[in-house]
């Protein structure tokens, strides 16, 4: 039976917004980071770099979210490693972080590095 909406359930709904307020920074901050990381990956002047950094996006844009969720949440309890859920949360959210903050940058950093060297032959 479905009950109706009361006003508890609203305090439950606005006590809720706060974890996931809480998970949307370290997803955006996570995957800030990874994202730059893997972005200089992809432009590094060493090719075993830029190919890590290119199958780090392939790995990463090519499996669906909940796959990642699963593999950490579920998947390593298997091999005796006990993730909890924030912490599976927040690296699955960070991974979707990834996918669209490490483009720009990498196009960001070859604009500026071949800029620099423009300038330095000048």
């Amino acid at each position: 039976m479905i009950r109706e909406l009361s006003f508890i359930d609203v305090l439950y709904l606005i006590a809720a917004t706060r974890w996931t307020l809480a998970l949307t920074a370290i997803a955006f901050a996570g995957g800030g980071l990874v994202g730059l990381a893997v972005a200089l990956l992809r432009v590094s002047g060493l090719a075993p770099l830029r190919w890590l950094g290119g199958l780090y996006v392939l790995v990463v844009q090519g499996t669906p979210l909940l796959a990642w969720l699963f593999v950490f949440f579920f998947g390593l309890s298997i091999f005796g490693v006990e993730v909890s859920p924030w912490i599976a949360a927040a690296d699955t959210r960070s991974r979707a972080m990834t996918r669209p903050t490490t483009p720009p940058p990498r196009k960001a950093i070859a604009v500026r590095a071949r800029v620099q060297r423009m300038a330095a032959i000048r």
